[in-house]
């Protein structure tokens, strides 16, 4: 009898409790789920979430925005939908952020699959280059913005024209970051589409032209006299990242090379 009376608990009293873990957005809505556990208890809760219920996702009809959770769960306001870190993507879902990334890029890059069936973050991913055909990567690093290494986006030729820069990066994350590249424009370009996960943009840009060499060995002088100031890159990995002030660094390179920013 006492099992039961647990389970006859008040759906609004429930509800109360769900929403006292101030995990919850104000606007959820709970009612209970006709699925039961293994031992045939009703343990399981439907809840609409106001955020994702109206987000992207959504409205691309990927979702619904009901999620379900059990009620301990709830309790404890552990989250099921897109309000938590730990959100498990459908594969359909997966598919709309890879596309929709390779489309504002323009690169001409396209989606073959998922190797091996899944689709996290440490999963490999086939995606094709228009120009060089069929490349891997993990998709935790195409969110970073790894793409064909034929392409030299990513990779560097010391012996060819190539450029150093300085970014300032302002919104949710707020950091200033360095890299060298062949091709800084297409670089810069991948950077801005990849910050825009999350919420922050490139607020100023200072670039040093030059042979890769010399490019190479002042972004060394720069990682050896910034070293105190290194921070992880919060999910922009592609970046060497500082915690320091943009226009320190940009005068630094300027003192160790004998020309100006362009």
């Amino acid at each position: 009898m006492a099992i039961k009376s647990v389970h006859r608990v008040d759906e609004a009293d429930l509800t109360k409790r769900f929403l006292k873990s101030g995990k919850y957005p104000v606007g959820t809505l709970f009612c209970r789920s006709s699925r039961l556990c293994a031992s045939e208890k009703p343990i399981y809760w439907f809840y609409k979430c106001p955020v994702c219920s109206a987000d992207k996702y959504t409205a691309e009809g990927l979702c619904n925005g009901v999620f379900e959770s059990s009620s301990s769960s709830l309790l404890a306001g552990i989250l099921s939908c897109r309000c938590s870190k730990r959100f498990h993507w459908t594969k359909e879902q997966r598919e709309y952020q890879i596309t929709t990334l390779l489309k504002n890029e323009g690169r001409g890059d396209t989606l073959v699959g998922f190797d091996n069936g899944t689709w996290r973050s440490r999963s490999n991913v086939t995606l094709n280059c228009a120009e060089h055909g069929n490349y891997h990567c993990k998709l935790a690093t195409f969110f970073e913005g790894g793409r064909c290494q034929r392409c030299s986006d990513f990779t560097f030729d010391i012996t060819a024209p190539s450029s150093l820069y300085v970014i300032e990066v302002k919104g949710d994350l707020n950091f200033c970051g360095y890299g060298i590249s062949n091709n800084v424009i297409n670089r810069l370009r991948i950077h801005r589409n990849t910050l825009r996960q999350y919420n922050s943009t490139i607020h100023r840009v200072c670039t040093f032209d030059g042979i890769g060499k010399a490019v190479k060995d002042i972004e060394t002088a720069i990682k050896r006299a910034f070293t105190k100031f290194s921070q992880p890159a919060n999910g922009f990995s592609r970046e060497a990242t500082l915690l320091c002030n943009y226009q320190n660094v940009v005068d630094f390179v300027e003192r160790e090379l004998d020309y100006g920013p362009t």
